[in-house]
């Protein structure tokens, strides 16, 4: 593997790591909210809202997760750095900005929101 491979693959691993020590602390917070819900309706309000973006957050990281995930299966398959959509090569500089990138330029921007 060469080097700006490995470098990109290194980058990816710390981030995996970082989104799953994320992940991880939000469980933890979930954890500690688990009581039921303040009898004051004010803090319950606040302690749902607290429910719904802890919620959110997890789900964004999740999907982070995977596709860093998928990112690094594809470095082990030899196959980082060509498009999974048109099979062409994914520019160094997308990958460098962006080392879990599985599309080339072109076909992420053709990609509907």
């Amino acid at each position: 593997m060469n080097k700006p491979r490995q470098d990109r693959r290194a980058v990816l691993q710390g981030k995996r790591d970082e989104l799953a020590a994320r992940l991880e602390r939000i469980e933890r917070d979930r954890r500690r909210r688990t009581n039921p819900l303040d009898r004051d309706w004010h803090d319950a309000v606040v302690d749902k809202e607290n429910d719904e973006v802890l919620d959110r957050l997890s789900e964004a990281t999740e999907a982070e997760l995977r596709q860093v995930e998928h990112a690094l299966q594809r470095y082990d398959e030899g196959t980082c750095g060509v498009c999974e959509t048109c099979a062409r090569t994914i520019g160094r500089r997308r990958l460098a900005a962006s080392p879990e990138a599985t599309q080339c330029g072109r076909c992420a921007r053709r990609k509907p929101a």
